[in-house]
């Protein structure tokens, strides 16, 4: 499961407030069998990681202490977002979910 997480100015407030607790919310609810990769984004890209990463008690918690950091500012490059995103997934039968999460402006 990739999360791709918007944190540009427009998100600033409530909204960045709200989609952080969703992104908590998931990253909470990670089997230990799953992995998940992280990218947030405005107008610089910042993947969490560059692989990957097992869903085990250590790699969660420090992606919630990464997300609790995120700050709004700077403008949206969605397209440079979703594909940092894609790159994350690695061939196989696993499934693949990118989860974005953006106020869409």
């Amino acid at each position: 499961m990739v999360f791709v997480f918007d944190r540009s100015g427009s998100m600033d407030g409530e909204k960045i407030q709200q989609a952080r607790a969703a992104l908590r919310f998931c990253l909470r609810n990670l089997s230990p069998d799953d992995r998940f990769g992280l990218v947030t984004f405005s107008d610089d890209i910042r993947p969490y990681a560059d692989k990957l990463q097992a869903a085990d008690k250590a790699n969660v918690a420090a992606a919630l202490k990464a997300v609790d950091a995120m700050e709004a500012g700077g403008s949206t490059d969605i397209n440079g977002a979703l594909q940092a995103g894609l790159k994350l997934f690695q061939p196989g039968t696993r499934q693949k979910t990118l989860i974005f999460l953006t106020d869409g402006l």
